[in-house]
């Protein structure tokens, strides 16, 4: 095995590495996905805000589905943290928004964040469904999971 995380270039549309990657290594990291430079150290600063928060605020962050929510410190992981939410629906969003107080630029950047990761999820979807079992109509489906770790 290759001693490093496979670097996927989405302009080349290698579906063979993109499918040797994930069978091998479960994981890869994705350059030239186009998603905004600009967007992405923006969502940094406003995962640094709201993870900032007080911890009452945060744990407002509630999630009915396993790995979403607040997950708060703790004796055995003093270090991590992170807030999440399932995007299964049109109020998802908007209500992670609200229970953290973002501000209405902090859930700008959020959603444009989220429009674009999803979109670049079903584009790696989609190039697998081709090159595989998967089924490229159920792929426009998936759901979306966002999380910001500190």
């Amino acid at each position: 095995m290759d001693k490093e995380i496979p670097i996927i270039d989405m302009q080349e549309n290698d579906v063979n590495k993109l499918r040797e990657a994930c069978e091998k290594w479960g994981c890869f990291r994705v350059v030239n996905h186009g998603v905004p430079t600009r967007l992405m150290a923006e969502i940094k600063s406003v995962a640094v805000e709201l993870l900032d928060r007080p911890v009452d605020i945060k744990q407002r962050n509630k999630e009915g589905l396993p790995g979403s929510g607040y997950v708060g410190l703790t004796q055995t992981n003093p270090v991590y943290e992170a807030l999440a939410v399932d995007i299964l629906s049109s109020l998802s969003l908007p209500s992670f928004c609200y229970d953290l107080h973002a501000s209405p630029h902090q859930r700008e950047i959020i959603e444009s964040y989220v429009r674009n990761i999803h979109e670049l999820g079903i584009d790696i979807a989609s190039r697998m469904a081709g090159s595989s079992r998967l089924d490229a109509d159920s792929v426009k489906v998936c759901p979306s999971h966002f999380r910001l770790n500190k």
